[in-house]
């Protein structure tokens, strides 16, 4: 069976790492899709996606997988965006 430990212990230095960038994106997130449903345009649908595509990067770059896995992790991510 494998330890949970060190995936925790991965997920807590992640956190702890990023920590003001988390307050800062959810802020934004919530900005932007009130806006998106509120003011519908094209011009906000880019920002969106802009958006989205820069949370999808981060969590590719930033999340703390090491090895071949984070290659695969990182390609998967930036490709979606």
């Amino acid at each position: 069976m494998i330890d949970t430990e060190p995936i925790f212990n991965n997920l807590e230095v992640y956190n702890n790492s990023i920590f003001p960038m988390q307050i800062i994106m959810l802020a934004v997130a919530m900005v932007l899709t009130y806006f998106l449903f509120a003011k519908p345009s094209a011009k906000m649908d880019k920002i969106m996606k802009g958006y989205l595509a820069f949370a999808f990067a981060w969590t590719g770059l930033m999340f703390p997988i090491y090895g071949f896995s984070k290659i695969i992790f990182t390609i998967y991510f930036l490709w979606r965006c």
